[in-house]
């Protein structure tokens, strides 16, 4: 397990074991620039939560949370008599300023690391907490993920991706880790796409992997930041317009021998299922956990064992068009005047109408229809 400091206590302490008043006093938790996008939303809550430790004293806190295995309850009181490692508390949030954030009520010595900041709503109070949820995600609606990807949890990631993709597989953790750690090697970091075409991602398969690269890096088909060139390679080019170069991430030819070795009944149930498609419904079934299985396994694999990151020119398309839409005079739909042709009677047709060829993306990637 690693430990990941995302900011610091001021406070006007210096012990650890704190004087009386301490809960009425202010104090200050800094946090550092890369992990700043984790507080969308967090000013909309009176109270927060905050994981910190003694300052100098990681590896004696990690070596706890590795202990507990997970964080539970509140361990508190900081002091010479019960040397906890980790305090978990919830504070009162007075303001945030730019990556500062005024609280009261944290018992934490100057110094101190932050490990994690996160809206606190009691645990009896679940519809309130969905209420100011759906109230964020109103406002930022990749919170999510922009939280994951601050916070290093690139599990939290790979089950966001399972809402789009439908279940775990290989290919999906691979677009998963792809679009990870390609965002961190942008200039700017960890922001993710907005929807305006300012973050590009150019993706060269249609299969799974397309989907764990959409669902991280927010580049879509639809918000045209997702560009699909047909070459059936599983990589991607992650580009900001404006900026000479990018970053293009390709996945290891001899990735699979991972798999074989850590989920080794994978690929033979792949085989039937998928390709022979004659496997049974347990098969199936099987087939799906083995999934999980192999998925959540490639994500625990250093980056450079199974990705390789390559700095690139970017070759992007021009900005979207805004076109008027035309109403087709053969089956009275709207039409983008781009793909209006005129009929043998001269009448404004779309494509299907006029008998034209046109192209759809299927399973085996770009496909002419028509004639």
């Amino acid at each position: 397990m690693k430990l990941t400091e995302i900011g610091k206590v001021e406070s006007p302490y210096e012990l650890t074991a704190h004087p009386p008043g301490t809960h009425r006093a202010e104090s200050r938790i800094v946090i550092y620039e890369a992990f700043t996008e984790g507080l969308s939303g967090l000013d909309e809550w009176g109270e927060i939560q905050v994981i910190f430790g003694f300052p100098g004293r990681d590896e004696y806190a990690l070596k706890c949370l590795t202990d507990c295995g997970e964080v539970k309850g509140v361990f508190a009181t900081l002091s010479p008599m019960r040397p906890s490692p980790i305090g978990v508390t919830a504070v009162e949030l007075l303001a945030i300023e730019g990556n500062v954030l005024r609280v009261r009520g944290l018992e934490a010595a100057n110094h101190s690391p932050v490990y994690d900041v996160k809206p606190f709503v009691p645990a009896l109070d679940a519809a309130v907490l969905e209420s100011r949820r759906l109230e964020q995600l109103k406002r930022q609606p990749r919170s999510d993920f922009r939280q994951a990807i601050c916070g290093n949890d690139i599990a939290r990631c790979l089950v966001k991706t399972s809402e789009l993709h439908g279940h775990f597989c290989p290919g999906s953790a691979l677009g998963v880790m792809a679009a990870f750690y390609g965002l961190r090697q942008l200039e700017d970091g960890l922001a993710a796409s907005d929807g305006l075409e300012n973050l590009m991602a150019v993706v060269e398969t249609n299969a799974c992997f397309a989907d764990g690269v959409q669902a991280v890096s927010g580049c879509s088909l639809g918000n045209n930041s997702l560009v699909y060139r047909d070459l059936s390679r599983h990589a991607v080019t992650f580009a900001r317009r404006g900026r000479e170069t990018g970053i293009r991430i390709r996945v290891r030819p001899d990735f699979r021998a991972h798999i074989e070795r850590e989920v080794p009944g994978f690929f033979p149930l792949l085989e039937k299922v998928i390709k022979d498609r004659a496997g049974s419904e347990a098969e199936a079934a099987a087939f799906k956990e083995l999934g999980r299985e192999a998925a959540f396994a490639l994500i625990r694999l250093p980056f450079e064992a199974v990705l390789i990151a390559e700095t690139v020119r970017p070759d992007l398309p021009d900005y979207a068009p805004i076109t008027e839409r035309v109403t087709c005079a053969g089956c009275g739909e709207g039409i983008m005047s781009t793909k209006i042709r005129a009929g043998d009677d001269g009448r404004s047709l779309c494509l299907m109408c006029a008998g034209r060829r046109y192209y759809q993306v299927e399973g085996q990637g770009i496909v002419a229809k028509g004639r």
